[in-house]
């Protein structure tokens, strides 16, 4: 993104794994702040705090904890976190990783090809990008 910023598009999609409540609260929670323009801000708190919120003896609550931190409507992010439209708009974008092949987190979908984890992402995928953005088939 730092090269090609202005000629690629990226974004993010919500695969939580359902076996494990605390991902799709973090989930939930980070598109809660993306309704108040904060999802990148949150995204990087939960990677940094991930340890702490992923432990089984954290509570739901701290996911509001760090929507404070950040400064976000809390009434507004608290609304949203309780919103049942909010898990189905997640639990829709996990069914549609599903259709397209994605099994493990993170996946980096490029065109039809899918890129599993960082490691095979620089490998094989930042080469694909480079070919395709210079016309390459």
């Amino acid at each position: 993104l730092d090269q090609y910023g202005d000629r690629l598009f990226y974004t993010f999609r919500h695969f939580p794994k359902f076996d494990d409540s605390q991902s799709v609260y973090a989930h939930i929670a980070a598109e809660c702040a993306s309704e108040q323009a904060s999802f990148w801000p949150y995204y990087d708190k939960l990677f940094a705090e991930q340890p702490v919120w992923h432990s089984r003896l954290a509570q739901k609550s701290i996911f509001t904890d760090y929507a404070k931190e950040l400064g976000l409507d809390l009434d507004r992010f608290e609304a949203c976190f309780q919103d049942e439209a909010v898990f189905e708009r997640v639990s829709h974008e996990i069914d549609q990783g599903e259709a397209m092949g994605v099994s493990h987190t993170p996946t980096f979908l490029v065109g039809d090809r899918l890129f599993v984890g960082p490691t095979q992402f620089r490998k094989k995928g930042i080469p694909f990008i480079k070919k395709l953005l210079k016309g390459e088939p």
